[in-house]
């Protein structure tokens, strides 16, 4: 069976829009052939025992620059073990810079689709300049 995932940094209990979003989009899709794969954060594990959503946090937040790559490198090596055993074809990349590369590599290489999410501030074009990038 086919299954798609999501990589996100967003997604409850962190707070916000695109947390939300995701959470709601993901919650009606079938749940056995939908993974998303996002860092712990506070109140994960209480959040996740009420939601249908089948996630995988395999990672603790990022902080810094190290934290931020480090993130990225957990989350490829995650993603290539779930397109080996667990048959994902097809990636969500929920944000630009931090989950973009990874759903890149797997469409160039494996030919999955990679479908990448644009919103808010990753959408204009000094989105790079930006201290918060």
């Amino acid at each position: 069976m086919k299954r798609s995932l999501l990589l996100t940094h967003d997604f409850p209990p962190v707070v916000g829009g695109i947390a939300v979003v995701f959470h709601h989009l993901w919650k009606y899709f079938p749940q056995d052939r939908m993974f998303v794969l996002t860092p712990h954060s506070d109140g994960d594990r209480e959040f996740d025992r009420s939601s249908p959503v089948r996630t995988i946090r395999c990672y603790p937040s990022r902080k810094g620059t190290a934290g931020k790559i480090g993130a990225m490198i957990a989350m490829f090596f995650v993603t290539v073990f779930l397109v080996l055993f667990r048959q994902v074809r097809e990636v969500h990349a929920g944000q630009l810079l931090s989950c973009g590369p990874t759903g890149y590599f797997f469409q160039r290489v494996f030919g999955i689709p990679c479908f990448l999410w644009l919103y808010g501030g990753e959408s204009r074009t000094n989105y790079s300049a930006s201290p918060n990038s």
